[in-house]
Order: structure tokens, then C-alpha cells, then sequence
């Protein structure tokens, strides 16, 4: 409904609606790789830890970082 009414009255609108929103899917590429990848490394580091207890502290680790990320958002 807003760029129905916005856009005839601004034709900028239009281009600046575009041009965001190639950018906006390449962010979330971007930021889904980079997740994926960290993801990964943490499987990897997790197999690597030769007790229980130390794969008890990284999992800690990993929560209070995912937690930290999701107050930012």
C-alpha cells in the first residue's frame, strides 16, 4: 500500500526500492555463509575436545556468544 502511493508522487522511490533490495539479499547471503561457516567450525572444534566437560564449557561458550548476538538484534 505505501508504494502504491509513494510511488507515483516520488519515481526516485522506485529505483532507491530496487537497488535496496538487491542489497538486502545480498547481506543475508552474506550473513547466512558467514553463520554457516561458524556453524561448521564450532562442530569441528567441538569433536576436537577430548572430554565431556570440555565439550560442556565450549557449548557454554557458543550460548552466551549466540546469546550476546541476539540482545544486539
Amino acid at each position: 500500500m505505501q508504494d502504491q502511493a509513494l510511488q507515483p508522487a516520488i519515481p526516485v522511490m522506485g529505483v532507491i526500492d530496487r537497488l535496496l533490495d538487491r542489497f538486502d539479499a545480498r547481506m543475508k547471503s552474506h550473513l547466512i555463509a558467514g553463520r554457516r561457516e561458524r556453524v561448521w567450525q564450532h562442530a569441528v572444534d567441538m569433536t576436537a575436545l577430548p572430554t565431556p566437560d570440555q565439550r560442556a564449557a565450549l557449548i557454554r561458550q557458543i550460548e552466551h556468544q549466540t546469546l550476546r548476538i541476539g540482545d544486539l538484534i
